[in-house]
């Protein structure tokens, strides 16, 4: 028995036998159960309905109705269709107490019967019946709550790959009647309503929910089709509520959150800041290019003037000379943004099988003269039989061609300049390496910036941009490659470029190197 006390439990008995139901009372009454007692079939259903007792002991033997019927008409009824019924008979048959089951008698007892054996069996279907209501009081109460909750509720059943349960909340979620004839249930739920980029999403939640261990939330966010057409989110957290024997899941429960306003609000924050950034960049952008063309435009202004008041041919030449140079540097200046806007815009690459040695004899013949007139040795390294890589050659020399000339603005006189190849980790490494200057500590996170220049002084005197080692930072990450830096100040800089071996690659790996 349960902790409820006896004397709560009410046995009703229906027998047209005054010895019978005296029986009864003194047997089950002295265990403290409340005994009622009902003499004739007509009344057994109403006397049942009003007292709706614990348990019903039900002779079938009576004049007008016998016991098959009055537990039938009990049974039809949901008020009365719970209430166990034990049969009393003195017919010992199969045949009698099969018709007694089929009824829908909970049990059979043989007159006459022995007192232990009906304590035993009324005390046993009272237990049930009591455990029952309560477990259907407990369902009820969950559901109850559950409705109440503004979240979506889901239970997954993995015995069976189905969901077993859904609260009533999505109605108010998603806008549709609560009669809505398409959604009757989660399978439905999902089928037409789930966006369809979202259904594995779904289905990988649980797969992991079911490998998860106990307490472990796993979380996912998915898109339900509201009434109106629209799609709202939902953040669900899904964990192992049940288990069975072995440890194995039995049951998984979802709780589903509307996020839609929280994800919209995300999103116009997450536009406004690049707005701001973009603002931000664009003022960045326009001061320094304000700047680059400021000075050289001010220089053609004064040189021009004085060209037309120059007096002798020396120094009309002197002019023009300077006039001549600083157009040159705003050309630079314009092409270098440009080459920046190409390749942000995904400008294609036209790729192909090259040796790499190839490229660094391009980019040392151009510097050649440059390096000896700042006396500066350029030296190169590298072995004719390095393996091929696929590259845009002219895209790639630029960035090597950018990488000298960096390092010829920061290598004094008497210093020198190594162009490298190499193999390295089943990569092609070029490798720029100068004995000039090097790298603040501070400047260092930042030089592969557009526009920036750690050394504004010296930029100025040399008509640094900032944008040369941006544009071998966007080149070297086309080609599926990277470029580091390593630097001492007043030491020098090191600056490689990683490229993948071509040959460790199939022609369908290759073709990922072009830009879609």
């Amino acid at each position: 028995m349960n902790s409820t006390p006896e004397s709560a439990y009410h046995i009703l008995a229906i027998d047209d036998s005054p010895h019978t139901i005296a029986l009864i009372e003194a047997a089950l009454g002295r265990r403290g159960y409340h005994i009622h007692s009902e003499q004739h079939s007509l009344n057994a259903f109403d006397r049942a309905l009003s007292l709706h007792p614990d348990l019903i002991l039900l002779d079938i033997a009576m004049p007008h109705l016998d016991g098959y019927a009055i537990c039938r008409q009990l049974k039809a009824d949901p008020r009365t269709a719970s209430i166990p019924v034990i049969f009393l008979s003195a017919f010992h048959e199969s045949e009698s107490k099969v018709q007694a089951f089929e009824a829908g008698g909970a049990d059979y007892v043989t007159k006459p019967f022995h007192i232990a054996e009906l304590i035993a069996r009324a005390e046993t279907h009272i237990t049930l019946y009591r455990q029952q209501r309560d477990l259907e009081a407990s369902r009820r109460l969950v559901e109850n709550v559950t409705a109440a909750l503004p979240d979506m509720i889901f239970i997954y059943d993995v015995p069976s790959d189905s969901e077993i349960y859904l609260n009533h909340s999505w109605h108010t979620l998603l806008g549709y009647p609560k009669d809505s004839p398409f959604v009757a249930n989660c399978q439905t739920l999902e089928a037409y309503l789930l966006h369809p980029d979202d259904a594995h999403v779904l289905r990988d939640c649980r797969e992991r929910a079911k490998r998860a261990a106990d307490g472990e939330v796993i979380a996912a966010e998915f898109r339900l089709r509201a009434a109106d057409g629209s799609y709202r989110h939902f953040f669900q957290r899904a964990q192992v509520f049940q288990r069975a024997a072995d440890g194995s899941p039995e049951q998984i429960i979802s709780v589903g959150q509307d996020v839609t306003e929280r994800k919209a609000a995300e999103q116009q924050a997450l536009a406004l800041k690049i707005e701001r950034e973009r603002i931000r960049m664009m003022s960045e952008l326009i001061r320094d290019v304000s700047h680059d063309f400021r000075t050289p435009l001010s220089v053609i202004s004064t040189s021009a003037y004085l060209l037309q008041h120059a007096e002798n041919a020396e120094k009309r030449t002197h002019y023009h000379n300077t006039i001549s140079a600083q157009v040159n540097h705003l050309v630079a200046v314009l092409e270098r943004m440009l080459t920046v806007a190409r390749l942000d815009s995904g400008e294609a690459f036209t790729m192909e099988i090259m040796q790499p040695h190839w490229l660094l004899q391009q980019a040392a013949a151009h510097f050649d003269r440059l390096a000896r007139g700042k006396r500066i040795t350029l030296n190169k390294v590298w072995d004719e039989t390095l393996p091929t890589i696929c590259a845009d050659a002219r895209q790639l020399r630029v960035a090597l061609v950018n990488l000298i000339e960096n390092a010829l603005e920061h290598t004094p006189q008497g210093g020198s300049i190594t162009l490298k190849g190499y193999t390295e980790d089943a990569a092609i490494i070029l490798a720029v390496h100068d004995t000039g200057s090097g790298i603040d500590a501070v400047d260092l996170p930042r030089i592969f910036d557009s526009f920036y220049r750690g050394d504004t002084a010296r930029s100025v005197r040399t008509g640094g941009v900032g944008l040369g080692l941006s544009i071998v930072k966007r080149i070297v990450e086309r080609h599926n490659g990277r470029i580091e830096v390593e630097t001492r100040k007043n030491e020098g800089s090191i600056f490689r470029i990683w490229l993948p071996i071509v040959s460790r690659y199939s022609g369908e790996q290759i073709a990922t190197y072009l830009p879609h």
